[in-house]
Parts: C-alpha cells; sequence; structure tokens
C-alpha cells in the first residue's frame, strides 16, 4: 500500500497569511511530510477559487518542493490538461520530473467545476477529447 497527501489548499485574504508565508508553509509541510515518510505530496490544481486557487500552476510549487525534498515523490492532482496547451503541460511537467530526479506522480484530469473553465474562456465542451488529446501527446 502506498501512502499518498493530497491538499486542496484554501486560502482566505482575512485570515490566512500573505501569499509568500502560505507558499512557505506548504512547503514546510512537504518538507515534513518527506521526514515522516509519506511515499508522495501532491497538490490540486484550481482558479480564481477560494479553495485550491493559490495553486493555479502546481508545477511552480513542485518545483519549489523537489528542490527542498530528496525522497518524496511530488505531483499534481489533478493538472487540468484540457486549460492548457499540452506542450506547455508537458514541459512544465518534464521540467519538475528533471528536477526532482524522477520524483513526479503526474496526476492529470478535465477538472470538476466549471469556474476553472470559465474564467479562462473556455467551454467544457469536448472537454474529455482535449483530454485525450494532450495525453496523446
Amino acid at each position: 500500500m502506498r501512502f499518498y497527501i493530497n491538499i486542496l489548499a484554501t486560502y482566505f485574504p482575512d485570515i490566512d497569511p500573505p501569499y509568500n508565508v502560505y507558499y512557505e508553509q506548504i512547503l514546510e509541510q512537504v518538507a515534513l511530510a518527506e521526514e515522516l515518510g509519506w511515499e508522495c505530496f501532491m497538490f490540486n490544481e484550481h482558479h480564481f477559487l477560494g479553495y485550491g486557487g493559490p495553486i493555479a500552476n502546481p508545477a511552480v510549487l513542485l518545483a519549489a518542493a523537489a528542490a527542498r525534498t530528496s525522497k518524496i515523490h511530488l505531483g499534481p492532482c489533478i493538472a487540468i490538461l484540457p486549460l492548457r496547451h499540452p506542450l506547455h503541460s508537458a514541459e512544465d511537467y518534464a521540467m519538475v520530473d528533471t528536477i526532482s530526479g524522477g520524483r513526479l506522480e503526474f496526476g492529470i484530469g478535465s477538472g470538476n467545476t466549471d469556474m476553472d473553465y470559465k474564467v479562462f474562456g473556455v467551454t467544457r465542451e469536448n472537454d474529455r477529447q482535449r483530454l485525450r488529446e494532450a495525453i496523446d501527446v
């Protein structure tokens, strides 16, 4: 059995610290998870929402986590592939895998909220087809 931690980051400006402190706290959690023997730490991708919104591009935070750890696997849970050009996603996560020394666990999907699509002016129509095309790339 494998044990993963997946966080759905929530951010409330009235009660949470400034973003730089908030991200530092998340990175400290990743380091602690590695110290405690967890196998993988994952972040959800969401955009402009109170929940998940602070991690709009998990690859960036994963690269920072990879630089601070050496054993724990890291990944998005999930990367919303239909929202981005597939080559951008492939490049970003290939870099995370390289920086981490091959520790990327690549969770993918088409997302679960319409808001993630609306803010980019993308419809959910054919999102599964776009997901399959991104996987092919």
